[in-house]
């Protein structure tokens, strides 16, 4: 019994590394197009993962990004609700999913979303964000919840970035320039493009990956 038991275990562990490796190579590319051949290409990559594994969360996850490009948001919030009960502790698909359900009219639902994501990851700057702008639409004359939400996740985004607990910093541009690195990005926060001076500090959190960019930096 006990040999037949390290032999399924072997198998099972020689089929799960097979099958990394295959999705590796099936999602080595990075990056979606508006191209419909490109989209065509994109399905059929996700797709093909699924077939090697049907519980793996990132190709439904992916398969979600792909039909937002195409605006087809019942399609997207169905993958990414898929990516959800895969993998319950998917945090980005919760904020995603939050966005989903936001720009469908239901900030209550948007709202839950970004409450799950902020349950995995209190640090997460999006899903704290959007939460807070979610909030003043729902407790609209709130004014003391709303108030506490908004000092609360400023004190723990001071307490994160800490070069930042301050207004007292120089307002002259040459100095600024003499005194700090700064590197030009458009920071995509997931969706929507902004651009955005970084200095020192926040250009160390890019580095880490700890902000969502859209790759496009400008020395």
């Amino acid at each position: 019994m006990v040999s037949a038991f390290s032999r399924w275990k072997r198998y099972d562990e020689t089929r799960q590394k097979l099958a990394k490796a295959q999705l590796e190579k099936i999602l080595s590319s990075n990056g979606l197009s508006k191209n419909v051949e490109t989209l065509r290409r994109e399905f059929k990559k996700y797709f093909e993962a699924l077939k090697v594994d049907p519980y793996y969360a990132p190709a439904y996850y992916n398969l979600g990004v792909v039909y937002t490009v195409q605006s087809k948001m019942d399609a997207a919030a169905s993958m990414i609700e898929k990516a959800i009960i895969t993998n319950p502790t998917y945090a980005e698909a919760y904020n995603n999913l939050g966005v989903l359900y936001r720009d469908d009219g239901d900030i209550a639902l948007a709202n839950n979303a970004y409450e799950q994501r902020l349950k995995i990851d209190p640090n997460s700057r999006n899903a704290g964000q959007n939460r807070l702008l979610a909030m003043n639409y729902i407790d609209e004359g709130n004014d003391d919840k709303l108030f506490e939400a908004h000092r609360d996740w400023g004190r723990r985004f001071m307490r994160l970035y800490q070069p930042f607990t301050s207004w007292n910093n120089s307002k002259d541009p040459e100095d600024f320039k003499k005194h700090y690195a700064t590197v030009q990005v458009e920071l995509t926060d997931e969706w929507y493009p902004i651009n955005a001076i970084l200095d020192v500090p926040l250009s160390k959190q890019l580095a880490a990956g700890r902000l969502f960019v859209g790759q496009k930096l400008r020395k």
